[in-house]
């Protein structure tokens, strides 16, 4: 009788431990945060114009965007601030939804500062660096040749937990013809690469 309950408690602890181990499993995408910051790398060459245009057209070159990815089927996103790095490693700019509150209509609504659940947004190269403008203030183009970006990221709801974004660069390489009307802009190739959580 004594050696039928040991054996039943041992089975009882091994099933004990058998949970705890599962529970203890990476999460992959099911992984939830409070507040993250994501890195992601960027380029820009070719036809680089010396100032930031507000929605500029497409450009001859490779131009990164970044699109970021509400996985939460519930709840809203918060994206509280993005800081563009030279390959200088100098900060270049940094945006905040109080700095740059013009930025949805400027991106023609493709980027939003709060993220509903299930939506892709779009944020654009023009908003990541500053060039000179007459030679005064912004930074050299040849330092945004290769740059970082970095978004802080958060629940929308304060203090609230929400499961982690998914964020890529998209590099687009394109070449022009701006002699015929209207100007045609080829794609020649896309990528996607995928944007890393800061530890």
């Amino acid at each position: 009788m004594n050696i039928k309950k040991l054996l039943l408690f041992a089975g009882i602890l091994s099933s004990l431990a058998g949970a705890n181990t599962n529970a203890a499993e990476p999460q992959g995408t099911m992984a939830m945060i409070k507040t993250a910051k994501i890195i992601c790398t960027g380029s820009l060459t070719g036809d680089v114009p010396l100032l930031t245009v507000s929605g500029s057209g497409q450009q001859k070159g490779i131009e990164t965007s970044w699109l970021i990815t509400n996985t939460s089927a519930t709840d809203s996103l918060a994206i509280t601030k993005i800081d563009s790095y030279g390959m200088d490693g100098k900060l270049i700019i940094s945006l905040t939804p109080d700095s740059a509150p013009t930025l949805e209509t400027d991106t023609g609504g493709f980027f939003k500062w709060t993220v509903s659940p299930h939506q892709l947004v779009r944020f654009p190269h023009d908003y990541s660096m500053i060039y000179p403008v007459d030679g005064v203030g912004g930074t050299d183009p040849s330092l945004v040749s290769w740059y970082n970006v970095v978004f802080t990221v958060q629940s929308a709801t304060p203090g609230g937990m929400i499961s982690a974004p998914v964020a890529l660069a998209a590099m687009v390489e394109r070449t022009e013809d701006l002699s015929v009307t209207p100007a045609t802009h080829f794609v020649l190739s896309r990528t996607r690469n995928e944007c890393k959580y800061m530890m």
